[in-house]
């Protein structure tokens, strides 16, 4: 089975999709270099983190991608690797930033959790 037919989609997508041109330049990254950063995928095979590297695979039509499986994770321990995971690489807005503080508050998170989640200090 092709890592395609594998991978099912978007119920873990937490932060708002890239821009237009924060795609574009992810895509034209892909075509030339290839996925450098894999797909993470839970246990049955729900995408965790690489929702728009994916997409981009399919669209360009790469098939052969590096993934990552990420098991025995907790439904809230899902949702705290992910948006730890972007918090990372992305370059989130101001609102951005409000809106993960108050998802992870949400989930019980601590401030000092947080702080170090979205790499700010309290």
């Amino acid at each position: 089975m092709t890592q395609e037919a594998r991978v099912s989609q978007a119920e873990y997508q937490l932060l708002r999709p890239l821009s237009e041109a924060e795609y574009a330049a992810l895509k034209a990254s892909i075509a030339e270099r290839g996925v450098l950063v894999p797909v993470e995928l839970d246990e049955k095979g729900k995408v965790l983190d690489g929702h728009h590297r994916l997409r981009i695979c399919r669209e360009i039509g790469l098939k052969d991608y590096p993934t990552i499986i990420r098991p025995g994770f907790s439904e809230p321990e899902k949702r705290a690797h992910i948006l730890t995971l972007n918090a990372d690489r992305r370059q989130l807005t101001v609102e951005d930033r409000r809106k993960l503080v108050a998802e992870l508050r949400a989930e019980g998170k601590s401030l000092r959790a947080i702080a170090e989640a979205v790499r700010v200090h309290v």
